[in-house]
Protein backbone atom coordinates (compact mmCIF):
# COMPACT_ATOMS: atom_id res chain seq x y z
CA UNK A 1 0.00 0.00 0.00
CA UNK A 2 1.09 3.52 -1.28
CA UNK A 3 1.77 5.72 2.25
CA UNK A 4 4.44 8.66 2.57
CA UNK A 5 6.11 10.11 6.22
CA UNK A 6 5.49 13.27 7.40
CA UNK A 7 6.16 15.34 10.83
CA UNK A 8 3.00 14.90 13.08
CA UNK A 9 0.24 17.38 13.28
CA UNK A 10 -2.14 18.24 15.79
CA UNK A 11 -5.14 16.58 13.35
CA UNK A 12 -3.33 12.97 13.43
CA UNK A 13 -3.86 13.09 17.23
CA UNK A 14 -7.14 10.81 16.89
CA UNK A 15 -5.46 8.37 13.94
CA UNK A 16 -1.97 8.04 16.09
CA UNK A 17 -3.92 6.93 19.53
CA UNK A 18 -6.39 4.63 17.24
CA UNK A 19 -2.79 3.34 15.81
CA UNK A 20 -1.71 2.88 19.04
CA UNK A 21 -4.55 0.95 20.35
CA UNK A 22 -4.56 -1.63 17.27
CA UNK A 23 -1.18 -2.28 17.86
CA UNK A 24 0.12 -2.48 21.10
CA UNK A 25 0.64 -5.73 23.14
CA UNK A 26 3.14 -6.86 21.28
CA UNK A 27 0.94 -6.29 18.05
CA UNK A 28 -2.19 -7.67 18.72
CA UNK A 29 -3.90 -4.93 19.58
CA UNK A 30 -6.04 -3.81 22.99
CA UNK A 31 -9.46 -2.30 22.18
CA UNK A 32 -11.98 -3.12 24.81
CA UNK A 33 -9.30 -4.61 27.42
CA UNK A 34 -9.18 -1.90 29.75
CA UNK A 35 -11.87 0.59 31.50
CA UNK A 36 -11.04 3.28 28.37
CA UNK A 37 -9.23 2.87 25.06
CA UNK A 38 -7.63 5.53 25.87
CA UNK A 39 -5.29 3.96 28.61
CA UNK A 40 -2.66 2.77 26.55
CA UNK A 41 -2.49 5.63 24.13
CA UNK A 42 -2.34 8.32 27.08
CA UNK A 43 0.93 6.57 28.50
CA UNK A 44 2.98 5.82 25.34
CA UNK A 45 1.56 8.03 22.97
CA UNK A 46 0.15 11.01 24.12
CA UNK A 47 2.80 12.78 26.14
CA UNK A 48 4.91 12.51 23.45
CA UNK A 49 2.62 14.47 21.16
CA UNK A 50 2.06 16.53 23.58
CA UNK A 51 5.66 17.33 24.81
CA UNK A 52 7.91 16.82 21.93
CA UNK A 53 5.84 16.84 18.59
CA UNK A 54 8.96 17.69 16.81
CA UNK A 55 10.44 14.11 16.63
CA UNK A 56 7.04 12.73 15.88
CA UNK A 57 6.69 11.35 12.21
CA UNK A 58 3.73 9.62 11.07
CA UNK A 59 3.15 7.30 7.63
CA UNK A 60 0.23 8.90 5.80
CA UNK A 61 -1.82 6.74 3.49
CA UNK A 62 -3.48 9.99 2.01
CA UNK A 63 -6.45 9.60 4.37
CA UNK A 64 -5.37 9.69 7.76
CA UNK A 65 -1.98 8.06 9.30
CA UNK A 66 -1.41 4.40 9.58
CA UNK A 67 1.77 4.57 11.20
CA UNK A 68 3.64 6.50 13.54
CA UNK A 69 6.93 7.00 15.38
CA UNK A 70 7.70 9.02 18.31
CA UNK A 71 9.65 9.65 21.18
CA UNK A 72 12.25 12.07 22.75
CA UNK A 73 16.14 13.16 21.89
CA UNK A 74 16.63 13.09 26.28
CA UNK A 75 15.05 10.83 28.45
CA UNK A 76 15.95 12.94 31.59
CA UNK A 77 14.36 15.67 29.66
CA UNK A 78 10.80 14.32 28.97
CA UNK A 79 10.43 12.56 32.35
CA UNK A 80 11.02 15.72 34.18
CA UNK A 81 7.96 17.16 31.51
CA UNK A 82 6.04 14.65 31.90
CA UNK A 83 5.75 15.22 35.47
CA UNK A 84 5.69 18.53 35.25
CA UNK A 85 3.19 19.29 32.34
CA UNK A 86 1.41 15.52 31.25
CA UNK A 87 0.40 14.29 34.64
CA UNK A 88 -1.72 17.06 35.55
CA UNK A 89 -3.76 16.38 32.72
CA UNK A 90 -4.06 12.80 33.56
CA UNK A 91 -4.67 13.70 36.71
CA UNK A 92 -8.10 14.57 35.07
CA UNK A 93 -9.30 11.53 34.09
CA UNK A 94 -6.98 8.78 36.06
CA UNK A 95 -6.58 8.44 39.92
CA UNK A 96 -3.11 7.02 40.81
CA UNK A 97 -3.52 4.10 42.70
CA UNK A 98 -3.58 3.49 46.91
CA UNK A 99 -1.82 0.47 46.82
CA UNK A 100 0.38 -2.51 44.83
CA UNK A 101 -1.01 -2.94 41.51
CA UNK A 102 -3.18 -6.02 41.15
CA UNK A 103 -4.81 -5.92 37.77
CA UNK A 104 -3.13 -5.62 34.34
CA UNK A 105 -5.03 -2.27 34.29
CA UNK A 106 -4.11 -1.36 37.73
CA UNK A 107 -0.17 -2.22 36.70
CA UNK A 108 -0.90 0.23 33.83
CA UNK A 109 -1.38 2.87 35.63
CA UNK A 110 1.10 2.49 37.89
CA UNK A 111 3.30 2.94 35.05
CA UNK A 112 1.70 6.16 33.60
CA UNK A 113 2.12 7.49 37.53
CA UNK A 114 5.70 6.62 37.57
CA UNK A 115 7.67 7.85 34.51
CA UNK A 116 10.93 8.52 36.72
CA UNK A 117 11.05 4.63 36.27
CA UNK A 118 12.26 4.98 32.85
CA UNK A 119 15.70 6.56 34.29
CA UNK A 120 17.75 3.11 34.19
CA UNK A 121 21.06 3.61 34.76
CA UNK A 122 21.93 1.02 32.42
CA UNK A 123 20.73 3.47 29.47
CA UNK A 124 21.95 7.00 30.45
CA UNK A 125 24.67 6.84 27.72
CA UNK A 126 21.48 5.93 25.47
CA UNK A 127 19.66 9.79 26.20
CA UNK A 128 17.33 9.31 23.39
CA UNK A 129 13.92 6.54 23.00
CA UNK A 130 11.10 6.10 20.64
CA UNK A 131 8.38 4.24 20.32
CA UNK A 132 7.18 2.61 16.55
CA UNK A 133 3.96 1.61 15.24
CA UNK A 134 1.72 0.53 12.42
CA UNK A 135 -0.90 -1.01 10.97
CA UNK A 136 -0.28 -4.79 9.67
CA UNK A 137 -1.28 -3.40 6.62
CA UNK A 138 1.22 -1.59 6.15
CA UNK A 139 4.05 -3.85 7.68
CA UNK A 140 7.09 -5.34 5.65
CA UNK A 141 7.14 -2.73 3.05
CA UNK A 142 10.24 -0.83 4.60
CA UNK A 143 8.13 2.06 5.98
CA UNK A 144 9.42 0.95 9.44
CA UNK A 145 12.49 0.98 8.72
CA UNK A 146 12.39 4.63 7.28
CA UNK A 147 10.26 6.11 9.87
CA UNK A 148 12.79 4.78 12.41
CA UNK A 149 15.63 6.51 10.25
CA UNK A 150 14.16 9.53 10.03
CA UNK A 151 13.45 9.33 13.92
CA UNK A 152 16.85 8.88 14.38
CA UNK A 153 18.02 11.50 12.22
CA UNK A 154 15.93 13.78 13.62
CA UNK A 155 17.17 13.21 17.26
CA UNK A 156 21.12 13.22 16.12
CA UNK A 157 20.34 16.59 14.64
CA UNK A 158 19.28 17.68 18.39
CA UNK A 159 22.58 16.10 19.97
CA UNK A 160 21.81 12.55 21.03
CA UNK A 161 24.27 10.14 20.78
CA UNK A 162 22.80 6.93 21.32
CA UNK A 163 19.02 5.75 21.35
CA UNK A 164 17.14 3.15 23.24
CA UNK A 165 14.01 1.27 23.06
CA UNK A 166 11.77 -1.38 24.47
CA UNK A 167 10.40 -4.33 22.73
CA UNK A 168 8.87 -7.41 24.59
CA UNK A 169 11.45 -10.47 24.62
CA UNK A 170 8.34 -12.54 22.93
CA UNK A 171 7.87 -10.41 20.41
CA UNK A 172 10.67 -12.75 17.83
CA UNK A 173 9.31 -10.88 15.12
CA UNK A 174 10.26 -7.43 16.00
CA UNK A 175 13.52 -8.20 17.68
CA UNK A 176 14.62 -9.78 14.12
CA UNK A 177 13.47 -6.67 12.96
CA UNK A 178 15.42 -4.31 15.06
CA UNK A 179 18.52 -6.84 14.44
CA UNK A 180 18.51 -6.27 11.01
CA UNK A 181 18.50 -2.30 11.25
CA UNK A 182 21.46 -2.61 13.84
CA UNK A 183 19.71 -2.34 17.09
CA UNK A 184 21.57 -4.49 19.95
CA UNK A 185 20.78 -5.59 23.11
CA UNK A 186 21.75 -4.18 26.33
CA UNK A 187 21.25 -5.79 30.03
CA UNK A 188 19.21 -3.91 32.41
CA UNK A 189 18.90 -4.92 35.94
CA UNK A 190 15.84 -6.58 36.33
CA UNK A 191 14.76 -6.89 32.82
CA UNK A 192 14.37 -9.69 30.87
CA UNK A 193 17.09 -10.27 28.77
CA UNK A 194 17.15 -8.18 24.99
CA UNK A 195 14.23 -6.09 26.58
CA UNK A 196 16.04 -2.94 26.09
CA UNK A 197 17.72 -2.67 22.54
CA UNK A 198 20.24 0.59 21.29
CA UNK A 199 21.31 2.41 18.36
CA UNK A 200 24.01 4.94 17.49
CA UNK A 201 22.38 7.41 15.16
CA UNK A 202 24.84 8.59 12.39
CA UNK A 203 25.93 12.16 12.36
CA UNK A 204 26.12 14.39 9.80
CA UNK A 205 28.33 17.48 8.84
CA UNK A 206 27.22 20.22 6.79
CA UNK A 207 29.47 22.03 4.29
CA UNK A 208 28.09 25.81 4.57
CA UNK A 209 29.60 28.21 2.44
CA UNK A 210 31.48 25.88 -0.44
CA UNK A 211 30.92 26.91 -4.00
CA UNK A 212 30.78 23.65 -5.81
CA UNK A 213 31.85 24.13 -9.24
CA UNK A 214 33.32 20.49 -10.96
CA UNK A 215 31.90 17.02 -10.49
CA UNK A 216 34.88 15.52 -8.51
CA UNK A 217 34.90 18.77 -5.98
CA UNK A 218 36.69 17.62 -2.89
CA UNK A 219 33.94 19.52 -0.79
CA UNK A 220 31.63 17.07 -1.82
CA UNK A 221 33.81 13.68 -1.19
CA UNK A 222 34.88 15.08 2.30
CA UNK A 223 33.73 17.61 4.91
CA UNK A 224 36.54 20.43 4.44
CA UNK A 225 38.55 21.38 7.39
CA UNK A 226 35.85 23.59 10.28
CA UNK A 227 32.91 21.55 8.78
CA UNK A 228 30.42 21.76 11.45
CA UNK A 229 27.78 18.78 12.76
CA UNK A 230 24.30 19.30 10.93
CA UNK A 231 21.16 20.74 12.69
CA UNK A 232 17.83 20.26 12.16
CA UNK A 233 17.29 23.32 10.28
CA UNK A 234 19.47 22.24 7.81
CA UNK A 235 18.04 19.08 7.18
CA UNK A 236 15.51 18.93 4.61
CA UNK A 237 13.66 15.23 4.52
CA UNK A 238 11.09 16.58 7.60
CA UNK A 239 8.72 16.49 4.29
CA UNK A 240 9.73 13.89 2.59
CA UNK A 241 10.32 16.15 -0.32
CA UNK A 242 12.67 18.54 -2.09
CA UNK A 243 12.28 22.20 -2.02
CA UNK A 244 9.62 23.23 -4.15
CA UNK A 245 12.15 24.65 -6.86
CA UNK A 246 14.75 22.01 -6.52
CA UNK A 247 16.06 20.27 -9.65
CA UNK A 248 18.45 17.49 -10.55
CA UNK A 249 21.95 18.33 -11.24
CA UNK A 250 23.01 16.17 -13.62
CA UNK A 251 26.57 17.13 -14.00
CA UNK A 252 27.20 15.41 -10.53
CA UNK A 253 27.32 12.19 -9.66
CA UNK A 254 27.11 9.82 -6.96
CA UNK A 255 30.30 10.82 -4.51
CA UNK A 256 30.97 9.60 -0.98
CA UNK A 257 32.31 11.46 2.13
CA UNK A 258 33.76 10.02 5.01
CA UNK A 259 34.06 11.39 8.26
CA UNK A 260 35.64 9.52 11.91
CA UNK A 261 32.36 8.16 12.00
CA UNK A 262 30.51 6.98 9.25
CA UNK A 263 30.49 7.11 5.25
CA UNK A 264 28.27 9.16 3.08
CA UNK A 265 27.00 8.09 -0.09
CA UNK A 266 24.88 10.93 -2.07
CA UNK A 267 22.89 9.46 -4.33
CA UNK A 268 21.11 12.78 -5.99
CA UNK A 269 22.02 16.13 -6.07
CA UNK A 270 19.57 19.22 -7.25
CA UNK A 271 19.26 22.61 -7.58
CA UNK A 272 17.24 24.82 -5.25
CA UNK A 273 16.86 28.93 -6.12
CA UNK A 274 17.01 31.26 -2.99
CA UNK A 275 16.65 34.52 -2.06
CA UNK A 276 20.35 34.48 -1.76
CA UNK A 277 21.46 32.20 -4.60
CA UNK A 278 20.88 28.55 -5.94
CA UNK A 279 21.68 26.01 -3.18
CA UNK A 280 22.74 22.81 -3.93
CA UNK A 281 20.84 19.24 -2.30
CA UNK A 282 21.52 16.31 -1.98
CA UNK A 283 19.95 13.11 -1.28
CA UNK A 284 22.62 11.25 0.89
CA UNK A 285 22.70 7.59 2.72
CA UNK A 286 24.74 7.55 6.23
CA UNK A 287 25.10 4.50 7.92
CA UNK A 288 21.30 3.44 6.87
CA UNK A 289 19.75 7.16 7.58
CA UNK A 290 18.80 8.13 4.35
CA UNK A 291 17.85 12.11 4.05
CA UNK A 292 18.45 15.29 2.31
CA UNK A 293 21.16 17.86 3.17
CA UNK A 294 21.69 21.48 2.02
CA UNK A 295 25.76 20.91 1.37
CA UNK A 296 26.65 24.46 -0.17
CA UNK A 297 25.91 27.73 -1.65
CA UNK A 298 26.57 28.14 -4.90
CA UNK A 299 25.69 32.05 -5.23
CA UNK A 300 24.04 33.34 -8.49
Amino acid sequence: MTATIRPYRDGDRAAVYEVCVETAGAGRGVRGRYSTDDLVPDTVAGPYLFLEPEHAYVLDNGGRAVGYVIGTASTPDFVAAYQQRWLPRLRARYQPLSGPPVTEEEHRLDVMFHPERWLLPELAPHPAHLHINLLAGYRGAGHGRELIDTFLASVAAAGAASCYLGVRPENANARRFYAKLGWRPVQVRGAEPETYLVHRPASTYLAPHHRARQPRDRALAMPPAGARRATADDIAWRNGTWPRSAQPDQRFGPQAWRSDEECVQITTLCMASTGSGDVLWCRVKAVGVAFELAVGDRGR
